[in-house]
């Protein structure tokens, strides 16, 4: 890891180092944000519900626009736009004492999201080929580091004075923007290129390659199962086992596992396997760990599940952006990246409505073992169709590079 870290320009490994940075504040203030809007601020469930839909709906229903504006005004300039409107969203939350306020600070936060996800995975797709899905697997450690050591932080700050979480969130994206605006360069080349097009051209470009739009809609469907983990998996284990501390456990050893494991595993499998593969058994992993809970339901089971699991997200999540990655045209990276991150945005709406409504009836009936066989039966039909279409994305790789010739 060290030795890749290493081998990383100064915008890449900057770029990590803020990603690590703003997800500890981010994660100061996510687990406790309900709280504080619903005690401290006393708002009722149907309004706290509304401030935090709010963010959501910006932060995933914008990035694929989030993208494409990357790609037409610089990746360095959005992610300063992003970063500065996270700034301002924490600073509002602070200071706010009105619904509109709230709904105002949610917004801000959740349209500067948009601006610096796709522009920082962008700059991390610019690594050579060869090192390139490491470097995403970083991001992805990254990521589950800051989730780790924010709540801590979070939890530690919000019984003392909840207004110090928003103020030391607010200073770490401080930072984090310095550190961009001082060592990102601005690019010229790629932006001369998007100018020549409009960005309605350039949205209609990306989502008529078949690929990314099959690709997305392909990882909705894994997105649909990750977040069964967030939803179904903890009210299954609190009506099985009536037990929230064993909820808690399962999201601690989730995250133990991909920071310790998750470099090291898409470094040698990306040695030995291509994306498709690596996807495929990823979905594989996520879909047979539904298996385990419908077979054995019951305490120990719940480690295997969460063990395959984990293996399947470490897989699919990173190869997927660099499958992405591979796919896009060179002046549109940030669009072909922002629409993957639309597969999350769909996979997590269905995974929060179908997903309950799924679990509520065969919870009636009394056959949950019948939904995760269902869902195990769903993620493996998903794995053979990644494999049955590489043949297509593959053709049309090569028609894309003659035309191009």
């Amino acid at each position: 890891m060290i030795k890749t870290i290493k081998s990383l320009g100064m915008e890449v490994r900057v770029v990590l180092l803020g990603i690590l940075i703003i997800n500890i504040g981010n994660f100061m203030v996510i687990p406790f944000l309900s709280l504080y809007l619903g005690f401290t601020k006393s708002l009722p469930p149907s309004q706290v519900g509304m401030v935090l839909t709010i963010s959501i709906a910006f932060q995933y229903g914008l990035s694929f626009f989030g993208g494409l504006l990357s790609d037409r005004f610089g990746k360095k300039n959005l992610l300063l736009f992003g970063l500065g409107g996270r700034s301002l969203g924490l600073l509002l939350y602070a200071f706010s004492d009105s619904l509109i306020l709230y709904c105002a600070s949610s917004a801000l936060i959740g349209i500067g999201q948009s601006f610096y996800t796709p522009s920082s995975k962008a700059i991390i797709a610019s690594v050579p080929a060869e090192i390139k899905a490491q470097v995403f697997a970083l991001r992805s450690t990254a990521v589950n580091i800051g989730a780790a050591l924010g709540p801590i932080l979070g939890g530690i700050l919000f019984n003392s004075e909840a207004l110090w979480v928003f103020s030391i969130a607010f200073l770490i994206h401080l930072v984090v923007f310095t550190l961009i605006a001082i060592f990102v360069k601005k690019e010229n080349q790629n932006i001369e290129l998007a100018a020549k097009s409009s960005l309605l051209k350039s949205m209609f470009t990306v989502l008529k390659d078949k690929r990314i739009t099959s690709l997305m809609l392909i990882s909705s469907l894994f997105w649909f199962l990750y977040f069964q983990l967030n939803f179904t998996i903890p009210i299954f284990v609190k009506d099985q086992f009536n037990s929230t501390e064993l909820v808690g456990l399962l999201f601690t050893v989730n995250g133990i596992i991909v920071i310790l494991l998750q470099f090291g595993i898409i470094k040698w499998v990306t040695r030995k396997l291509d994306s498709f593969a690596i996807l495929s058994i990823g979905m594989l992993f996520t879909s047979c760990s539904f298996f385990i809970l419908g077979v054995t339901p019951a305490k120990f089971s719940l480690f295997l599940f969460i063990f395959l699991f984990t293996l399947g997200e470490m897989l699919f999540i990173p190869s997927s952006d660099n499958l992405a990655s591979d796919l896009a045209q060179k002046d549109k990276l940030g669009g072909y990246l922002g629409l993957m991150t639309m597969g999350w945005a769909f996979g997590g709406v269905l995974g929060n409505t179908v997903g309950g409504y799924l679990y509520e009836i065969f919870s009636h009936r009394d056959s949950l073992s019948n939904l995760w066989f269902l869902y195990t039966g769903g993620g493996i039909i998903i794995s053979i169709i990644l494999i049955t279409v590489k043949g297509f994305f593959v053709q049309r790789e090569i028609k894309d590079k003659n035309v191009s010739l």
